[in-house]
This record gives structure tokens, C-alpha cells and sequence, in this order.
């Protein structure tokens, strides 16, 4: 039965693969959002798993937006020592 090669990725490589700096792929990894493994002291990213970030990524990109009309919420505190209201 012949050896089935394993295939995985480097930050670089991934990088290449997403478009994105090497600097950005390790945040990734650290913020736990891309799953890795070390082999010795060498970071490797599984091909499967890069492409689930990339439809994940897709799933929130089409979202639909909440109401970007409304204001934001601010609290007001008033600038004379009277109580306004409005």
C-alpha cells in the first residue's frame, strides 16, 4: 500500500493563499481563528483547514449589515450644572 504524503502549509504559504501578511497569519493563529500544529519548532497549517476559513470568511462577508443609519448610543452628561432635558 503506497504512502499517502501529507500535505500542510507554511504561515508564509498561507499568506501567499489568503492574500494577507505573514504578521497576519500568525495573529490568526494566536487569536485561535486558524488552527495549526508544530512540527518541531516549525508552524503548519492544514490545507482543509485554510479553506474553511475562506468560506467562513465568505458567510459573514454577504451578511447582511445591521441598520448603519442608526445613531450610536453616546451618553450625555451636561456641561452646566443644570439638568437638561430634551
Amino acid at each position: 500500500m503506497p504512502v499517502r504524503e501529507e500535505v500542510s502549509l507554511t504561515p508564509e504559504e498561507v499568506a501567499g493563499i489568503l492574500k494577507i501578511a505573514k504578521n497576519t497569519v500568525y495573529e490568526m493563529i494566536k487569536r485561535g481563528e486558524l488552527p495549526a500544529y508544530r512540527i518541531g519548532r516549525k508552524l503548519r497549517v492544514d490545507p482543509n483547514d485554510v479553506e474553511i476559513y475562506r468560506k467562513q470568511g465568505k458567510s459573514f462577508e454577504f451578511s447582511p449589515p445591521g441598520n448603519l443609519l442608526e445613531p450610536a448610543i453616546t451618553s450625555r452628561t451636561p456641561t452646566s450644572g443644570a439638568d437638561t432635558t430634551d
